[in-house]
């Protein structure tokens, strides 16, 4: 059994025949392959019990050789494909499991029958070229694969780089392609080649995925907290980035945009609570790059929100109205511009360098201040402060506390508020709730929901101030689109647009006549962090 640790870059046919001429890499070359063609066939039974156990068995032929190969995902904290992998020779084109000598898996095996139910899925068949590369203390191999996936008379492309680490450190992997970046353009591939050619056997789309949250330990301090929750909003990004490539496809499932947008607001809050102890260059860095990709994401999200949300109880309400009809397809038309907006936001070379700045400088741990230098004083030398090192129970209160105070001063006359304060109020709510997510495992569980439902209801409530703003944006673009001789009657518009916008007045209304109630009773609470 080896770790196993991989990079792939995607990259198009030119890109992928011109990247062993790229002079930066030919300064680092230490020896390279013939080309060879390899063709696997992937194993796993009917009910696909390797596959939901996030493993992947295969043997590929390479001339006359048969090499097994069982790959496990890691519980790693890297961003990058982390697996643990069992090679053998066997002698034929099917696995033998025996030769697999972990207990752990043979017990597995052993209890789910799967040596005798294990059938052929999918077959991969690329020619691959490899290119060792020496970076400072690391070994680099360079693979270039394209080929395809083939399941039956159905296949898909392949066409892609991977970095694979032999020797040395993780973080050389993210350094070398943040310097190939600017030479050859590429985007980064999630998903391993089995996970491609599972998603095609069983024609699954890219599905969303939803973030986790780290459970934090009392004895941790601050820098290995930051680190463990700013890894698991990156998981969060990175995981939805296929799901929002394929686009509003037949099946739409608008449940990628906002999960990457979702944890693009999460890392944005980590950053925000954590910034004592981080590294200003790479903080504001990272601000104003995750701001930008947030504001790519957002119309698509807020097309969703209207299209899924907002038009069916009018529609529905109002169902004989004419104009009605036009001014969904034109609402579908915007949704899709915003859409093409959103794939190329995560194609474009600003996003890719983010990903892999990002993971760079989470790997090396270079994101976090290092301790000041030794201080020496009346001859006595005092040890360096390293403000990392904080408790996190310490620290977790502090920034609780800030969150709390912020949002209480931005509830002060609540009776008086405008919509743009109420609309501010919201968010200083759901930056105090976003930390209390990062934190909750540290303290009791009891008040720990029980402020969490408090702040749930007051979003909820204001959700309404900023769903009537978003609406007020979006009827104004549709309403230049009529302007604009858009495929549908001028008068007919402006009254469907006027329902529109009056529907959403009353609801508003109606959703923000309990905020008093909902902000006395959180004024009442008490802060269970201290």
């Amino acid at each position: 059994m080896r770790d196993e640790f991989e990079l792939k870059l995607a990259l198009s046919p030119q890109q992928l025949a011109a990247l062993p001429r790229n002079s930066f890499l030919r300064a680092l070359l230490q020896q390279q392959d013939a080309p060879k063609r390899l063709v696997s066939t992937y194993y796993d039974t009917p009910a696909r019990l390797l596959y939901k156990r996030a493993m992947a068995l295969r043997v590929r032929r390479s001339g006359r050789d048969r090499i097994q190969t069982l790959k496990v995902k890691a519980n790693g904290t890297s961003g990058l494909q982390h697996f643990q992998e069992y090679e053998a020779a066997v002698s034929g084109d099917r696995p033998d499991l025996n030769r697999i000598e972990d207990p752990d898996l043979k017990a597995l095996f052993l209890e789910t029958g799967l040596a005798a139910e294990i059938a052929p899925v999918f077959t991969t068949d690329f020619a691959r070229r490899k290119f060792l590369i020496r970076l400072f203390e690391s070994e680099i191999e360079l693979a270039l694969d394209r080929g395809s996936i083939k399941v039956g008379d159905a296949s898909t492309p392949i066409c892609e780089a991977e970095l694979e680490l032999i020797s040395g450190r993780p973080a050389r992997l993210y350094e070398l392609a943040l310097a190939l970046q600017d030479s050859v353009p590429f985007g980064l591939e999630f998903r391993t080649k089995a996970g491609r050619g599972y998603a095609l056997a069983m024609n699954a789309p890219a599905s969303p995925l939803f973030g986790e949250r780290p459970d934090l330990s009392p004895d941790m301090t601050a820098g290995q907290a930051f680190q463990a929750i700013a890894r698991a909003c990156r998981d969060q990004i990175q995981g939805n980035e296929p799901a929002v490539r394929a686009g509003p496809v037949p099946s739409h499932d608008p449940e990628g945009v906002h999960q990457m947008r979702v944890g693009i607001r999460r890392l944005r809050a980590v950053l925000r609570a954590f910034r004592a102890i981080l590294q200003p260059r790479a903080l504001e860095y990272l601000k104003q790059e995750l701001r930008w990709m947030q504001q790519e994401l957002g119309p698509a999200r807020d097309w969703d929100v209207f299209l899924s949300e907002t038009w069916p109880p009018i529609r529905q309400a109002m169902a004989q109205e004419a104009g009605f009809e036009a001014l969904a397809s034109a609402a579908e038309a915007s949704r899709r511009r915003a859409y093409d907006r959103a794939v190329a936001a995560v194609a474009d070379k600003r996003f890719v360098r983010l990903l892999l700045q990002l993971n760079l400088w989470l790997e090396d741990g270079s994101i976090l201040l290092r301790p000041e230098t030794m201080v020496r004083a009346n001859g006595v030398e005092t040890p360096p402060s390293d403000p990392t090192a904080v408790p996190i129970l310490e620290f977790a209160g502090d920034v609780l506390r800030r969150c709390d105070r912020r949002l209480r001063r931005a509830g002060k006359r609540s009776e008086d508020l405008s919509l743009d304060d109420l609309h501010e109020l919201r968010i200083e709510a759901k930056k105090i709730r976003y930390a209390i997510e990062f934190f909750k495992s540290l303290y009791p569980q009891g008040p720990v929901k029980k402020h969490v439902k408090r702040l749930v209801e007051i979003q909820d409530c204001l959700g309404a101030v900023n769903d009537s703003a978003m609406c007020h944006d979006l009827l104004k673009e549709l309403r230049v689109g009529a302007a604009l001789g858009a495929d549908f009657s001028k008068p007919l518009t402006e009254r469907a647009l006027g329902l529109i916008a009056g529907w959403q007045a009353a609801t508003m209304r109606e959703r923000t006549k309990n905020f008093a109630n909902l902000w006395a009773d959180y004024r009442k609470a008490k802060a269970f962090w201290t």
